[in-house]
């Protein structure tokens, strides 16, 4: 299949060859600022060709580039930024003729990376040559210089566990979790790849990250642990972003990637100045303590139709449990300037949280309800549930997930209640005990995930019966 695109790089000389492996599909990969970074960053370099490998495209074994097999490559980095990619990611592997085992595999080296190896790299035991957990900014330049040097796997891996930040199943299997200090001396890729002829998630835009890292201490939120301290880009720098990325990406919209976009007044200035370019914008997710009605009329006039909040709770007792306190008071707010604004809402919300009874189950359908009867509508209203997942490094890891036959019995008691003030999305509970599973194996992990990757794999439709043919349902 033939991609056009803006800003892609060729290159006939070079001496070390980068697969950048992406488990999942084209379009999601226009939307990842960390492949943006990886590619770009590692293209800047004379001696280096950094090429891209999506699932769907080129039978998920060749390049977009120039078609290269993935097997060809000296190096394969894999992003991942949850368990389930990693099936996929075997999959691809096997299907381009590379052994997933790390002792049956002398070329390519293969190397992870992403939140999800980083928070539980034992995972991935048996499969990596190396995880590098963290910031790729932090590491880079240390993984370029060794991969220069090295002439073979042994020799490549004994010189990379010199860097902190490298796991190595059997040389170093510790390490720190790499972070950026100051963003404003981090490279930041103003030139992104943009597809002519497939859409975005998030439209064709320049993806700006105004800041990295989350304060709110939220006792359930992998991404936040393993990102760390809350850090932003100074206003002048990432207005100078904006003024050149719109123009060398020849887009008129700007999307932004955070974590909390308004806990600093920064979030405000960069709408306004949006505004003021006659610029689109796209926010995401948003704290609903952080909104006033100023920033709502703000996302209204950047082009954005939807406000995203994540109440997760209205139990007190179970948001003191996951330290997130958002108020009834607050939610009705948020969805008074949506209603005045004529703005959707979405609200997220969890379910199978430990100690939680039908009680909870029904404050929520109570909350849904009264923030329709504010919007007026259902469809104005979209709520999406999600099961609680415990993951690594959070401070909720160690609590026992339910079992699949009591999140389906919760997910049902939901849905039929809140269909009638709301459109409802619900991410399988399969899938979410799928990740709790791999995590809690841990070095284990390795036959589930092979036996996950050994089918195929489309939308993991046909893994989520894995667990039910017997799968680890009641495993930790």
């Amino acid at each position: 299949m033939r991609i056009r695109e803006l800003n892609v790089v060729r290159k006939k000389k070079y001496n070390v060859s980068i697969a950048l492996l992406f488990p999942s599909t084209y379009q999601a990969s226009l939307s990842s600022l960390a492949l943006q970074i990886l590619y770009f960053y590692l293209n800047q370099h004379e001696e280096l060709f950094a090429e891209r490998i999506v699932s769907d495209i080129n039978d998920g074994t060749r390049s977009i580039e120039t078609g290269k097999s993935l097997a060809k490559f000296d190096y394969v980095l894999v992003l991942s930024s949850y368990e389930l990619d990693y099936p996929v990611a075997i999959n691809m592997m096997q299907k381009a003729g590379i052994s997933p085992m790390r002792e049956n595999r002398d070329k390519p080296i293969v190397i992870w990376g992403g939140s999800s190896p980083t928070a539980n790299p034992w995972t991935l035991h048996r499969f990596a040559d190396a995880v590098l957990r963290g910031e790729a900014e932090a590491f880079l330049d240390s993984l370029i210089e060794h991969m220069l040097s090295a002439t073979e796997k042994k020799q490549f891996l004994n010189s990379l566990s010199s860097v902190d930040e490298a796991w190595i199943p059997g040389i170093k299997e510790e390490g720190i979790i790499g972070r950026v200090g100051n963003l404003d001396d981090a490279f930041f890729p103003l030139r992104q790849i943009q597809s002519l002829d497939i859409e975005p998630f998030l439209g064709r835009a320049f993806i700006l990250e105004p800041s990295r890292g989350c304060a709110r201490g939220c006792r359930f939120c992998m991404e936040s642990a393993v990102l760390g301290a809350r850090r932003e880009r100074s206003l002048s720098k990432l207005i100078s972003y904006i003024d050149e990325g719109v123009e060398v990406n020849n887009v008129s919209k700007v999307a932004f990637y955070t974590l909390s976009f308004f806990d600093s007044p920064t979030g405000e200035r960069l709408l306004e100045y949006l505004v003021e370019k006659n610029l689109e914008g796209s926010v995401p997710s948003v704290r609903a303590d952080s909104l006033d009605e100023h920033k709502v009329e703000l996302i209204k006039r950047i082009g954005q139709r939807v406000i995203t909040i994540a109440p997760e709770t209205p139990s007190d007792k179970l948001q003191v449990l996951i330290n997130k306190m958002i108020s009834w008071d607050t939610v009705m707010d948020v969805a008074r300037w949506c209603r005045k604004n004529n703005l959707f809402i979405k609200l997220y919300y969890m379910y199978g949280l430990p100690n939680e009874n039908e009680k909870d189950l029904e404050l929520i359908v109570s909350q849904v309800r009264a923030v329709r009867d504010i919007m007026g509508s259902r469809e104005s209203v979209r709520v999406s549930i999600v099961p609680f997942t415990p993951k690594p490094m959070t401070l909720l890891w160690r609590e026992k997930m339910l079992s699949l036959k009591e999140l389906r019995k919760r997910e049902r008691f939901l849905k039929e209640r809140l269909r009638v003030y709301a459109r409802i999305e619900s991410y399988p509970p399969k899938l979410s005990r799928m990740q709790y599973e791999i995590n809690m194996l841990g070095k284990e992990a390795w036959k589930y995930i092979l036996g996950l990757a050994n089918i195929s794999i489309d939308g993991m439709s046909e893994a989520r019966e894995v667990i039910s043919k017997g799968g680890l349902e009641e495993i930790g």
